[in-house]
């Protein structure tokens, strides 16, 4: 009997441990499918890139095999034969750095050559690029640039692409009517706002204009508008020069208007590529005591209006400009409360790339959840089309009452929750 007692007693921890481990067995066969569905997506990769690379190669070696042999009728032809190679080789190469430039944008490792870019110059430059596309589809094609000169902080390599991938889906989607591209300077916000407008971007398609596309699809398919692979990268492009993109539909039957903003140049502008000017803004100034307020923009005139506010109340202020440089400020200086601005240049082979980027990199972060925050920031319509969680917002331009309202408020409950605890 005491056996049998002994053999009943034991067999619910047995039981415990095998409950405990269906999680794991769970969570080994996700990542069994994972991996399965990894290795057919790199099986289909290899298949389509190699069929891409082996065709401007075979005519590579077809061309100077006709040469070598002997095979040409004159100089001349021989000339012919050698440009044809060299032609398909720098095809082969540009295909090369398109596939790279691919991986370099979808994982974030973009190295931007930012500078003052005059918007004028890149929608004449767009133009001559997007009428011949515009004329064979018969479709009205209309630039409207600032009336003054505008310069907005960007690399202009990369702005003219994001324009040109807009335009193009644009004109590919219209199969009547008018693609219009505009921008307005909004200096009370500190940004320039584009629009491309499209009667062709139907409500079915928008749900996934932006959504990334299947790495394995062949590069001449991506180049394809319904593919939307160009549509998706400008979106990564967008947001690492420090804008936002979104896409706006007035009704039904009336298409839609994609819309991004980059940030307007300044006469004062921040530094923040050296070591030592991010280390300058992460010096506290203000009172000797008081809370201390880190300050994520990249605004002159926004971030003196917020620390003069704020210093003039009682609070201690610091400053980044990026929002890598951001998060380590907050692990470095602890402070009471953080606001961030949306649109935030990203640093070079940073990791974060906007100022949601830096608010969900603090609510992961266990020593740094608890710390408020607040986005300032002019980029309202972007957020509306958000599904994250969202801390509360003060929209530029914002009165100084509002932003110490708002700041107290946000402070009056860390320490409700402080004295509860």
């Amino acid at each position: 009997m005491s056996g049998n007692r002994q053999s009943q007693n034991s067999s619910p921890p047995a039981q415990t441990e095998d409950l405990d481990l269906i999680p794991l067995i769970r969570s080994l066969e996700l990542a069994n499918l994972e991996l399965d569905r990894v290795h057919r997506w790199q099986k289909e990769f290899i298949a389509n890139t190699s069929h891409e690379f082996r065709t401007p190669l075979n005519a590579i070696l077809s061309f100077l095999r006709l040469v070598m042999d002997g095979l040409c009728d004159s100089p001349e032809e021989a000339r012919q034969f050698l440009h044809s190679a060299y032609d398909s080789a720098r095809g082969l190469l540009d295909l090369i750095n398109e596939h790279l430039d691919h991986a370099e944008i979808e994982a974030g490792k973009l190295d931007l050559q930012l500078t003052e870019v005059n918007v004028a110059a890149v929608f004449e430059q767009v133009e001559k690029s997007s009428r011949r596309q515009a004329d064979q589809k018969k479709v009205r094609l209309t630039f409207r640039a600032p009336r003054t000169r505008v310069l907005v902080r960007a690399d202009a390599a990369n702005l003219s692409q994001v324009l040109l991938n807009l335009v193009a889906n644009a004109i590919q989607s219209t199969t009547q009517g008018e693609v219009r591209v505009q921008a307005r300077s909004w200096r009370d916000q500190g940004h320039v706002r584009f629009q491309v407008r499209s009667l062709g971007w139907s409500p079915e398609k928008q749900g996934n204009l932006f959504h990334k596309v299947d790495p394995t699809i062949p590069l001449a398919d991506r180049r394809n508008g319904e593919a939307n692979a160009a549509l998706a990268e400008c979106k990564i492009l967008v947001e690492c020069m420090g804008g936002q993109i979104w896409l706006s539909t007035p009704c039904r039957g009336q298409g839609a208007s994609v819309y991004f903003t980059l940030p307007l140049v300044t006469p004062q502008p921040l530094y923040w590529r050296r070591t030592a000017d991010r280390e300058r803004g992460l010096d506290i100034q203000g009172p000797p005591t008081g809370p201390l307020i880190l300050l994520v923009e990249d605004e002159p005139k926004v971030l003196d209006k917020l620390a003069r506010i704020l210093q003039k109340h009682g609070y201690r202020t610091a400053y980044a400009v990026t929002a890598d440089d951001g998060l380590e400020g907050a692990q470095r200086l602890e402070p009471d409360l953080i606001t961030l601005d949306l649109g935030l240049p990203m640093r070079p082979l940073g990791a974060l790339q906007s100022g949601l980027d830096l608010y969900e990199a603090l609510q992961r972060d266990p020593h740094l959840a608890g710390i408020p925050a607040i986005l300032v920031t002019g980029h309202d319509p972007a957020l509306t089309r958000t599904t994250q969680t969202l801390p509360p917002i003060l929209s530029k331009p914002f009165r100084a009452q509002q932003l110490l309202d708002l700041m107290a408020d946000q402070l009056r409950g860390v320490n409700l929750l402080s004295a509860q605890g």
